[in-house]
């Protein structure tokens, strides 16, 4: 959740969920989108923390 929140909760929520192969679509306004980087920077931090080991 942490780390999910330190992004900006919905959108690294969706960017998540996409990376599991559900796409849900973009963030609804006042929330934001992720950046092509911060979703490199984001797969990095769950790939570290084992979530993706885990999830599957």
């Amino acid at each position: 959740m942490q780390t999910l929140a330190s992004y900006g909760y919905m959108g690294a929520a969706k960017a998540t969920m996409k990376m599991l192969g559900v796409d849900i679509g973009p963030a609804r306004l006042p929330n934001a989108n992720l950046t092509a980087e911060q979703v490199k920077e984001l797969r990095a931090n769950l790939e570290a923390l084992g979530f993706f080991d885990w999830i599957n």
